[in-house]
């Protein structure tokens, strides 16, 4: 004999508590939670959240297409008077209305981090959601430095070696203060490498010029080309 389903009616009652503060009917079974912990019964054997499947039995059906806003702004509340239907729009407009927003994604000017989200600085994703993909907006200058920053923690290339101390002191009393092609030998644009008795610096931004006219080169490309500035290492 197939079970007899309980009353949505009933099954409210015996799964909320009363706020006598706000007036809330607060949602109180913990093994009724869906993933984003929002209160859901069984309603004709499908799953249904709990505060519309309250609107539709105590007030009446909400079309297709609209959501079950909170007044209350408690999304654990099933009192039908703190239900109103509304499209996603509306229920995004309330929210900002009430300071409820979290994300200054498509209301703010600013990121997080003080960066300007200006149309050359805003870089548009997507994400799975409930309905189809949402789309969002992310500032371009995080979004590069989080990849930098993820690149540095995964890369494999080695550190670069450096002479010891007194090797260090000798070389660098040379008078030699540029490379033959006049970039300065600073740290960040030297290159050691230890060849037999010897240890020998290079200059990086000769390097990276050298790889870049042999990419063009080898693309069928003029040698002569403007230098990308991420090859420079020159202060």
């Amino acid at each position: 004999m197939a079970r007899k389903e309980q009353p949505i009616k009933d099954k409210i009652r015996d799964n909320t508590a009363v706020d006598e503060k706000t007036g809330c009917w607060v949602w109180n079974s913990k093994k009724m939670l869906n993933n984003m912990r929002r209160p859901r019964v069984v309603v004709n054997g499908v799953w249904q959240m709990a505060y519309r499947a309250s609107y539709e039995a105590w007030v009446g059906p909400i079309p297709d297409g609209m959501y079950a806003c909170h007044k209350c702004d408690n999304p654990l509340c099933c009192n039908p008077a703190h239900i109103f239907p509304g499209t996603a729009k509306e229920n995004s407009q309330d929210a900002i209305q009430k300071g409820r927003w979290k994300s200054n994604a498509w209301t703010g000017t600013h990121c997080k981090n003080g960066h300007e989200l200006s149309d050359e600085n805003i870089v548009y994703t997507q994400s799975p959601g409930y309905k189809g993909p949402l789309k969002r907006r992310k500032c371009r200058l995080c979004v590069n430095a989080l990849q930098r920053a993820r690149i540095a923690k995964h890369s494999k290339k080695k550190p670069g070696i450096k002479p010891p101390k007194d090797e260090l002191d000798r070389v660098r009393q040379r008078d030699e203060t540029h490379c033959k092609h006049g970039h300065k030998f600073t740290e960040q644009n030297t290159k050691w490498r230890h060849e037999g008795k010897y240890w020998k610096r290079g200059c990086k931004t000769c390097q990276a010029e050298a790889a870049y006219r042999k990419y063009r080169t080898d693309n069928g490309l003029p040698e002569v080309g403007e230098v990308k500035k991420r090859y420079r290492y020159g202060a």
